[in-house]
């Protein structure tokens, strides 16, 4: 699909020279045509859903456009088990790892079935996100551990280790938690991770102005994390992470009310890599979750994420990367 460069003029016949405003008088980063493509040369670009297979039955839109992205099915696990937290793909041997709230890791060959279990030696945490590099998984510490500590496991030697965070300041009070719920390789830059944290209250589903959404790329050997950005914060949990094509992002529990279990859908924020801007997000209703996020493997330009609801629904699914930097 070829996107052309269109210029945009006020009443008068002058060209606003890639500059727009609302009705409030607020500069518009972008602005886009009826089928959501972008009018300015902004660097990113919208792009139509472009897989297929077994739909969910779910889709990711945008609130002002006419795109949707459905998910496609890539494994149901409700058979298996109800407790679904992530499964990330190792690309040296070509598997799956499948995590669930236990210490029990149940590994799947490359059609998705599942060919053995390993036991770790110790609790990972909740193991809501995953990350693979250099034959270790990397694990968001979530509130089972300190925002300052990385869980990683060593496949080969079926080892834990728990590394030190150096730079991610406490949250202030009234926040309760500041909780690492995302996790992701930088792309062409080995030995580096970005984190990714979402401040909390004792109860998810309420906010305080001081809570936080906050992005650092984080160096293996140092230990030390380097802030990227730093955003407002109002859905309840951060629940994985990943970057596809220069944008990074991250799957949330829809905001609700009461309690956290009283799920509305997801929200997927977006975040372009280059310069830290958050781009419009995308939603999708229903009484679900999200449950990690990775790059499927198997078609390029696409998200593995998983969908939840105990007793219910427990699968990995995939879609169209919605954005692409130019």
């Amino acid at each position: 699909m070829e996107l052309i460069k269109v210029s945009v003029y006020n009443l008068s016949g002058n060209d606003l020279m890639d500059t727009a405003f609302d009705i409030d008088g607020i500069n518009l980063n972008q602005t886009y045509d009826i089928r959501g493509n972008p009018l300015f040369d902004s660097g990113v670009h919208i792009l139509p859903n472009h897989s297929s297979g077994t739909s969910s039955g779910y889709s990711f839109r945008f609130s002002s456009m006419d795109y949707s992205y459905p998910l496609f099915d890539v494994v149901d696990f409700l058979a298996d088990s109800n407790s679904y937290q992530s499964f990330v793909y190792n690309p040296d041997k070509n598997q799956f790892y499948k995590f669930d709230a236990s210490t029990t890791v149940k590994i799947y060959n490359s059609t998705f079935q599942k060919i053995s279990t390993v036991t770790l030696p110790t609790s990972a945490g909740h193991t809501g996100d995953a990350c693979y590099y250099d034959g270790k998984i990397f694990f968001p510490a979530d509130i089972d551990f300190n925002q300052n500590t990385l869980p990683v496991w060593d496949i080969e030697n079926n080892t834990m280790d728990f590394l030190p965070v150096i730079g991610v300041p406490t949250p202030e009070s009234p926040v309760e938690y500041r909780a690492m719920g995302g996790i992701c390789n930088v792309p062409n830059e080995p030995g580096l991770l970005y984190l990714v944290y979402a401040d909390r209250l004792n109860n998810a589903v309420e906010h305080d102005p001081k809570e936080k959404f906050l992005i650092y790329k984080y160096d293996i050997s140092t230990h030390e994390a380097e802030q990227m950005g730093e955003y407002t914060w109002d859905c309840v949990y951060l629940q994985g992470s990943v970057i596809i094509d220069g944008i990074l992002y991250a799957a949330c529990n829809s905001p609700t009310t009461g309690s956290p279990s009283n799920y509305t859908g997801i929200t997927l924020r977006a975040f372009r890599t280059d310069t830290w801007e958050e781009l419009q997000p995308l939603t999708l209703n229903g009484t679900l979750e999200p449950e990690g996020m990775d790059a499927y493997p198997y078609n390029e330009g696409e998200i593995m994420m998983g969908i939840g609801h105990y007793g219910s629904l427990s699968k990995a699914t995939r879609f169209s990367a919605p954005y692409k930097l130019i």
